[in-house]
């Protein structure tokens, strides 16, 4: 994603939510990717489904955020994991 992307996604969330909130995280991965996204939440409980095949996972995770860049900074994170849908 471009910087100019993110920084409208941070400015959306800005305009969306008051700060500090709970903000929930929701992505599908590849089961063996599924770690990588664990750890982007260390000590925070996250909850995990597996698809109807098993090949995926989908990741929930809810944590409170003290301003958009903090969400923003995970979503790039996340960004990085091969083959990571965001929902």
């Amino acid at each position: 994603m471009s910087e100019d992307r993110w920084l409208k996604f941070g400015q959306s969330l800005d305009e969306h939510h008051q700060w500090p909130c709970c903000y929930v995280f929701k992505f599908i991965v590849a089961r063996e990717s599924a770690q990588a996204v664990l750890d982007l939440f260390p000590g925070i409980e996250t909850g995990q489904r597996p698809s109807s095949s098993g090949q995926y996972v989908s990741v929930t995770a809810e944590a409170t955020m003290s301003c958009a860049a903090e969400v923003v900074a995970i979503y790039r994170r996340a960004a990085d994991i091969p083959g990571i849908v965001s929902l």
